[in-house]
């Protein structure tokens, strides 16, 4: 009799435990590819020109006043050439660019006055996810912090190398417990400017990460706890084509992302044993944004539909995020941009995510 009781309630918390890793390996893989994708997408995307008069005076060491936006790889090479003798050209990438769009380019080097061909930059994002699954509920916090180097190796080409760490701290209902981890990622990426509006990009990494838990187990009402690491695999690719008219900039993009994260065998402190658990992810990304530029500031409006074609575990596949973003130019040197973002429609699970970023040329 013992036995029929307690094989379901090991099946339940197995199955609620790989729920809670789905929806932990979904949500930390939009976030870092998001940050990255937005990093790589903007260095090389067209943007809408800055209207008369409407932004800083002054350009960096010029003294010329900044009245015509900027020049943009492939759109307008002529104005990316240097005079002779002068230093290597970093084209395009800007605080305007930046904010033409909403990026969430976060600091960066890459002086407009020099035209430097590097660029070092930072952000961070927030998330608060949860889910009310009935015997797999639970809520809690993401964050995400990022920096990264990026060099243009052609007019048309970037190439970069990310650095990342994510502090994920649930408390998991189903159990009465909790899971926390923390973990460093490596994620090198690339884009390309295909024409003067087709960009695409892509990134691969790899993520080390360990987690703590702690459950309650009933039978025996005491707190068990367990430790174990995992080894994750996350890339994305991304096609995203810009058209510019008057002050808006109007983008639709299409793209994927895949994860694969492998949990070790490990053993709880009242002996409980674990066997490794593999999660695997692949999700399919269309969405559009619109960004209107007024003098200094840059609004945007989004839309993207998400659809997990691979998953294990099974659970809800799709959902609809809805993106809301403002973008300001504080000098010709410094740039803030906010951006939120919500999940909708996606059954049991909730996404929330608040990104926030300060871009300082130097």
């Amino acid at each position: 009799m013992l036995l029929v009781l307690v094989f379901p309630l090991a099946v339940a918390a197995q199955n609620a435990t790989q729920q809670t890793t789905n929806d932990i390996v979904r949500s930390s893989t939009q976030s870092v590819a998001s940050l990255i994708s937005g990093r790589i997408e903007f260095v090389n995307a067209p943007m809408a020109p800055m209207p008369p008069g409407s932004g800083p005076a002054p350009g960096p060491g010029d003294g010329k006043p900044r009245d015509g936006g900027i020049p943009v790889p492939g759109k307008d090479r002529a104005a990316l050439s240097l005079p002779a003798g002068s230093a290597p050209g970093f084209a395009g990438n800007t605080m305007l660019a930046m904010a033409a769009l909403g990026e969430q380019t976060g600091l960066s080097a890459g002086d407009e006055a020099a035209r430097r061909r590097c660029g070092v930059w930072g952000m961070t994002a927030v998330n608060w996810i949860g889910s009310s699954q009935s015997g797999a509920s639970f809520d809690g916090n993401l964050v995400t912090a990022m920096t990264g180097f990026d060099y243009r190796i052609l007019d048309p080409l970037v190439a970069g190398v990310a650095l990342g760490y994510q502090w994920v701290d649930l408390t998991t209902h189903y159990n009465q417990g909790f899971l926390k981890s923390g973990g460093l990622t490596v994620m090198p990426y690339l884009s390309y400017s295909l024409t003067p509006n087709l960009v695409a990009d892509a990134s691969f990494g790899l993520g080390f990460n360990n987690y703590n838990t702690a459950r309650i187990d009933t039978a025996a009402s005491q707190e068990v706890n367990g430790h174990y690491n995992s080894l994750r695999s996350l890339g994305s690719a991304n096609l995203t084509y810009y058209h510019l008219t008057g002050n808006w900039t109007l983008s639709a993009k299409a793209g994927t992302i895949l994860a694969n994260e492998y949990q070790y065998y490990y053993v709880e402190n009242n002996a409980t044993r674990h066997a490794p658990m593999n999660t695997f992810l692949g999700e399919l990304i269309i969405g559009g944004k619109a960004a209107y530029r007024y003098k200094m500031f840059v609004p945007q409006i989004g839309i993207n539909y998400l659809y997990d074609y691979a998953l294990a575990g099974g659970g809800d596949r799709d959902e609809v995020q809805g993106v809301l973003a403002l973008g300001v130019q504080a000098s010709d040197r410094l740039l803030i941009n906010f951006e939120c973002a919500n999940s909708f429609f996606r059954e049991y699970t909730r996404n929330t995510s608040l990104t926030g970023a300060i871009r300082f040329e130097f």
